[in-house]
């Protein structure tokens, strides 16, 4: 009796395991808005479904040098109307910051969704935070502009 009470327990547990992380991979991630209002949801599943982008460095935010994959910020923007003047990050903390579009075309943006081949997390700044390869070149560290632009916790993009 107690060998089938727990296997139905086991089994439970399991697929709730399996449902849960099944619906993580469904869940909108990230809302884009264009200018005029209109949204797009993007799921964990479709952000990865676009081609990745890997590169290492360091952060100021981050103890050591950490791996980080994702798509360009570029791909992500050009499924908004175009031609448009820049767009609005959002975090999900209320945080928001611009990112005009010379910035947009000078600096190497990428949507980060893993550090180090993990599921980026709230508690890793995570799930999205948008990067630049710091250690590629040492004026990227101290633009204070371009560190405002890497927003963790990301949830939305509008167009500006």
């Amino acid at each position: 009796m107690k060998f089938m009470m727990l296997f139905r327990l086991q089994f439970a547990l399991a697929l709730l395991l399996f449902t849960s992380s099944s619906f993580a991979q469904s869940a909108v991630l990230l809302t884009l808005e264009s200018a005029s209002g209109q949204r797009i949801s993007l799921t964990r599943e479709e952000l990865e479904s676009l081609p990745q982008t890997t590169f290492t460095t360091s952060t100021p935010w981050t103890k050591g040098i950490h791996s980080y994959q994702g798509p360009k910020l570029n791909l992500i923007i050009n499924k908004l109307s175009q031609p448009l003047n820049g767009i609005r990050i959002y975090a999900l903390n209320g945080y928001s910051y611009d990112i005009g579009i010379k910035d947009l075309q000078k600096y190497p943006f990428v949507l980060a969704l893993q550090q180090d081949s993990k599921n980026m997390t709230l508690r890793n700044k995570g799930p999205l935070w948008v990067l630049v390869p710091f250690d590629q070149n040492p004026k990227f560290i101290s633009d204070e502009k371009l560190l405002n632009q890497s927003v963790w916790q990301v949830n939305k993009i509008r167009a500006l």
